[in-house]
């Protein structure tokens, strides 16, 4: 590895330390416990919003957005990681006008982040914080970093039994230098939640610690307008405080998904009210003969008038959803496609018209991704106390089939299952594929593999349902929904290929 991370690093503590505050003004982030470390980062351009006004610090930290901004922080040159210099690398799955791709040549060429297999990386995939410890750890061992010591780090972490046996080691190397917190608990104990998925305020504050807490070599002096910088980067930007305090006892923020909403007499709604740090979530109604709430934030519309959902948090603090619930006539219903449609009918229903070859419709990623919609999907998942939980993810779908992908996905959260899932993978410019169309949902690809007709493993690692929770039963909750709007499991290709993880609309 070249030389660089040294004096990409002296770089930042310069500009960290004399440029204004100029940062986007991200209306997400105001008393968010991450607010400082959101502005130093996206400030020294590490990271960037979501959008202009929003920097969603709540949301998962893929795979991508992670190498992205390791790359970034060590001050790569794009222009020297394209495919033209680089022409036998190779992933399926990461385009090569990806914003994220040269990092990503760079992080495996250099062997810093490996594929989940053969020209499979997965950016999509979410990091799980032990994940995000193994990766920086790796990383500062690989430009002969040091970590330093942290006398005000946590003694240790008390659901250490439940880290992976591969990343024990480099949690505790970012625990003892105060790199990573964890999160308190109630009895004074500390726990790291290592299966828990990364948060874009979470990696922006670990981005920030490890310029405080890696000692590097000696530096060689070859910037030419240093002359003025002092002998020891700047460790001293908070002058009434010699440390990070951990992150607090209790929660200091409760937000929630939406504060107005406007519902049908019989219609619910998933409410989501998020936590910051984490902790138990109680509801109430202000008019049970309005609305009622159930234990996960489910809200129905039982009557006609206005009512109010609140969150509130074990130590007091509250946040609430104004509902106007109006009786309507005759409600419609929306026109989803079903199990009964033709190769014609999801043609008309997606595109408007017949095409021969569906996955070719698009000529190039910009017409592909104008038609694509973000949506955001409640889903269970399982704690590290093996708990399930409810938690959001989003993909990108195709804009007509938004609201069904929503419906599908309603119906999977409120099956008996109460299936989890740990990585949806939608929208993807990856070429002859309907994720290139927006038509196409892969889910948990480690437990529901891809695999050859003799069984081998392409992508993921096996298929093991009633053994494995995350894996898809064949007459469970995930494939009666999908085939209800007329998706279809990758398991019936009649290749012989088998792909435990893929839904597509086409059935390609």
């Amino acid at each position: 590895m070249k030389n660089r991370l040294l004096s990409v690093l002296l770089c930042i503590c310069l500009i960290l330390a004399a440029i204004p505050t100029v940062t986007a003004s991200f209306t997400d982030i105001e008393g968010h416990w991450a607010q400082e470390y959101i502005t130093t980062v996206t400030d020294g351009g590490l990271f960037t919003g979501t959008s202009e006004t929003t920097f969603s610090p709540n949301m998962t930290m893929t795979r991508a957005m992670f190498v992205a901004v390791l790359g970034r922080f060590e001050g790569i040159d794009v222009e020297h990681w394209t495919q033209e210099l680089f022409p036998d690398f190779h992933m399926i799955d990461v385009p090569d006008d990806a914003y994220y791709a040269p990092y990503v040549r760079w992080a495996v060429s250099n062997g810093i982040v490996n594929g989940i297999a053969d020209s499979v990386f997965a950016p999509d995939a979410p990091v799980t914080r032990e994940q995000m410890a193994k990766i920086i750890a790796f990383y500062v061992e690989k430009i002969g970093g040091v970590f330093s010591v942290d006398e005000n780090a946590p003694e240790n972490f008390s659901d250490v039994e439940s880290i992976s046996e591969w990343a024990i080691s480099s949690v505790e190397a970012l625990r003892t230098s105060g790199i990573l917190n964890g999160s308190p608990n109630g009895d004074g104990s500390v726990s790291f939640l290592p299966s828990k998925t990364a948060t874009r305020a979470e990696a922006a504050a670990v981005f920030c610690r490890i310029e405080q807490m890696v000692e590097l070599p000696e530096p060689q002096p070859t910037e030419p307008d240093m002359s003025e910088e002092p002998t020891e980067p700047n460790t001293n930007e908070e002058p009434d405080s010699g440390e990070e305090p951990t992150e607090p006892d209790g929660p200091v923020t409760l937000s929630l998904n939406v504060y107005e909403m406007d519902l049908d007499v019989g219609q619910t709604y998933q409410l989501i009210a998020t936590a910051e740090p984490t902790a138990p979530l109680t509801y109430t109604t202000s008019d049970s003969s309005i609305l009622l709430v159930d234990e996960n934030g489910l809200v129905t519309c039982v009557g006609e008038g206005q009512a109010s959902i609140t969150a509130h948090t074990p130590n007091g603090l509250s946040a609430s959803c104004s509902f106007t619930c109006t009786l309507t006539d005759s409600p419609d219903s929306p026109d989803y496609p079903d199990a009964d449609d033709t190769y014609t009918d999801k043609c008309m229903y997606v595109f408007g018209e017949y095409v021969d070859e569906h996955r070719y419709y698009y000529n190039d990623i910009d017409a592909a991704l104008a038609d694509m919609q973000e949506v955001t999907l409640t889903v269970w998942d399982i704690g590290s106390n093996g708990e399930k939980y409810t938690k959001t993810m989003s993909i990108k779908v195709h804009k007509n089939l938004a609201q069904t992908v929503i419906a599908i996905f309603d119906e999977i959260y409120h099956g008996e299952e109460q299936f989890p899932i740990c990585y949806l993978g939608g929208w993807n410019w990856s070429g002859k594929s309907e994720h290139s169309i927006g038509t196409a949902i892969d889910i948990n690809y480690p437990q529901n593999y891809y695999c050859d007709p003799d069984g081998n493993a392409l992508v993921g690692d096996y298929w093991k349902p009633g053994e494995d929770p995350y894996s898809i039963k064949p007459d469970g909750d995930v494939v009666r929904a999908f085939e209800k709007y007329g998706f279809r499991w990758g398991v019936n290709w009649n290749s012989g290929y088998k792909d435990y993880m893929h839904f597509s609309f086409f059935g390609t």
